[in-house]
């Protein structure tokens, strides 16, 4: 199953970590979980979610803030997509956890 993001409303709750929320970092990693969920990281080694770095805010607010989200137009329920800064977008399943 696909989740356009373009299509979502722009108020579906999306976690990301707090360098997201405080613009200090980029997004470089994003998953539409096996729940349904979207999460939105910076991708870096010393980035872990937690009570004291998680952020709950509106899709729309990620998308207006980086365009290249538009890329991800189609990404299936249990699929990550990761980049580098200043890179596209690459997409794959994610490993089900047991």
């Amino acid at each position: 199953m696909g989740m356009n993001l373009i299509e979502q409303p722009g108020n579906l709750e999306t976690f990301i970590c707090g360098h997201l929320l405080r613009a200090e970092r980029p997004i470089g990693y994003v998953f539409h979980d096996f729940d349904g969920s979207v999460q939105m990281l910076c991708g870096y080694d010393d980035c872990v979610l937690d009570g004291s770095n998680i952020a709950i805010v509106g899709l729309g607010h990620m998308m207006d803030r980086d365009e290249s989200l538009r890329e991800l137009t189609n990404l299936p329920i249990g699929h990550e997509a990761w980049r580098s800064p200043e890179d596209h977008w690459v997409i794959s399943p994610m490993q089900k956890e047991e």
